[in-house]
C-alpha cells in the first residue's frame, strides 16, 4: 500500500480529505499494518521521499527497470516491484494547476504533498515516484511557478530569493540559475529549482518586479541587462 495508490484508488469515490485521513490513520495504527514497509512510513512522515531518476527511459517496463537498476540510489526500493499508473493519470497545466484523470486537484496542501514526489529524468520527463508505484506526469510547460520574490543587498553582493507556488524559497545562484528559453514559440523566464533540472516558470508579475532591479553591464564592448545574485550576474538580454 502506498500514498499514491491510496490517492489513485480513492480519488474517484471519496473526497481528498478522506485520503489524507486514511494516511494519518495508517500511521497511528501502523503496528496493525505490518505489511507496510518501514521505508514507506519513513518516506511519508519524515518528508524524505524524493528519489533521483537517473537515466530512466521515457517509457518504462519491467525489463527496463531491471536493466537500469544499477543507476538508482541504494535508498530506492526494489524497482522491479513498482506498479505503473496509466499514462496521463497526472497532468500539470501551463498555469501550474494539477489534474488527476482530468479532474482538477483543488487543495494546495495536496498539490504540495504530491510535488514532493516529483523528479525529472535526463530526457526531461517528469515522474511521481514512491517506494511501490510510479506515474509519468504530463507537464505542459513547467511543473512549478515563481510567484514571489525577495531581495537583500545591492550589486554583486545582492541576494535574490524566489518562491514557488508550493511555498519553497530558493536562492538564485549558479546552482539554481534563472534563464530564458523558447517554448511554444515564446521566450520565457525560468528558474532551475532542483538539482535534477526541475524547472519553475517565473510569473509575469514577478518578472515585471525583477525588471525594476535590472542593472546594465558591459563585457568586451557588449552591453547587457540583467540582475545580480550570489555573486553571479544573470543576463536578461
Amino acid at each position: 500500500m502506498d500514498p499514491l495508490h491510496i490517492f489513485s484508488k480513492g480519488f474517484d469515490f471519496f473526497n481528498r480529505i478522506f485520503c489524507i485521513k486514511t494516511l494519518f490513520i495508517l500511521f497511528l495504527k501502523r503496528s496493525k499494518y505490518q505489511f507496510l514497509s518501514s521505508q514507506t512510513f519513513k518516506m511519508i512522515f519524515s518528508r524524505k521521499y524524493i528519489y533521483p531518476l537517473l537515466g530512466r527511459p521515457k517509457m518504462l517496463k519491467s525489463k527496463d527497470l531491471i536493466a537500469t537498476k544499477n543507476l538508482f540510489s541504494s535508498e530506492i526500493p526494489d524497482t522491479t516491484n513498482l506498479n505503473f499508473l496509466p499514462d496521463g493519470s497526472f497532468r500539470i497545466a501551463v498555469d501550474g494547476t494539477w489534474y488527476y484523470r482530468g479532474s482538477l486537484i483543488r487543495r494546495p496542501k495536496l498539490i504540495k504533498f504530491f510535488s514532493e514526489f516529483l523528479s525529472r529524468d535526463y530526457k526531461g520527463n517528469y515522474w511521481l515516484v514512491t517506494p511501490s508505484e510510479i506515474a509519468q506526469v504530463i507537464v505542459e510547460d513547467a511543473p512549478f511557478t515563481i510567484d514571489r520574490m525577495s531581495l537583500t543587498n545591492q550589486g554583486p553582493d545582492q541576494i535574490l530569493l524566489l518562491q514557488t507556488n508550493v511555498g519553497k524559497w530558493i536562492t538564485v545562484s549558479i546552482a539554481r540559475p534563472i534563464y530564458f528559453q523558447k517554448k511554444q514559440g515564446k521566450s520565457k523566464p525560468y528558474m532551475q529549482v532542483e538539482e535534477d533540472g526541475t524547472e519553475a516558470i517565473i510569473s509575469r508579475s514577478v518578472y515585471y518586479e525583477l525588471t525594476d532591479f535590472v542593472e546594465q553591464e558591459e563585457n568586451r564592448g557588449i552591453i547587457t541587462f540583467g540582475i545580480w545574485s550570489s555573486g553571479t550576474y544573470f543576463s536578461f538580454s
